[in-house]
């Protein structure tokens, strides 16, 4: 897994009220490997419209958040749960990565840093590379994290320091 470190500066918090840089907002979403699309359907996608931004976050089967935006303050956040309840405004917001792979400048695709070291041309015909090579993410990225991360760590290095030794096979 990735260090915990990457995974605790990995994280986007917006409060209603407070100011947002749509930018970093943006930049944020592509990093974490979220997509762009037209109509939020799936974990991972996301849309703008004008001021209104609409995010479905990993892990929240079946739920949405809209980011509602009057001009760089975050003016109002809902959630939508499936199609049958009502949105369920709240006063922040915080998102996650999509992915293992986040990508940053020292471990975005094509930076020469990931699987074009390790393949070099004998790897043109696998698709991680060809992903890389292009300055994409691809499916399956995860199998690969030590080429976009410098230090991995295990679900053990997760767990409270009390509770590892219960989790420790001995």
């Amino acid at each position: 897994m990735p260090a915990r470190d990457v995974l605790r500066e990995a994280a986007f918090t917006a409060q209603v009220g407070a100011r947002i840089d749509e930018t970093a907002l943006r930049d944020f979403l592509v990093r974490m490997g979220f997509v762009q699309s037209p109509t939020v359907m799936e974990p991972g996608d996301y849309a703008i419209r004008g001021g209104i931004i609409d995010v479905y976050p990993p892990g929240r089967s079946g739920s949405r958040c809209g980011l509602d935006l009057f001009g760089d303050v975050l003016d109002g956040a809902r959630r939508f749960d499936p199609p049958s309840a009502p949105p369920k405004s709240w006063t922040w917001s915080s998102l996650a990565p999509v992915s293992e792979v986040i990508l940053d400048e020292a471990r975005s695709p094509g930076s020469g840093r990931t699987t074009a070291i390790e393949f070099g041309a004998a790897g043109t015909d696998d698709p991680l590379y060809e992903a890389d090579q292009c300055g994409a993410q691809t499916s399956g990225a995860e199998h690969w994290l030590p080429f976009f991360h410098d230090k991995l760590e295990t679900l053990f290095d997760y767990l409270p320091r009390g509770h590892r030794s219960a989790w420790m096979i001995k």
